[in-house]
């Protein structure tokens, strides 16, 4: 649910946001090598 989703999302911290971004980023970066 996308609602739900943005709901996480603001409940979050921005410590927590830009942690959970980073990941993803290096999760994409892996699968390309």
């Amino acid at each position: 649910n996308l609602r739900q989703t943005v709901i996480n999302i603001e409940k979050m911290s921005e410590k927590e946001l830009r942690e959970d971004v980073m990941d993803l980023i290096e999760g994409e970066v892996e699968e390309e090598k």
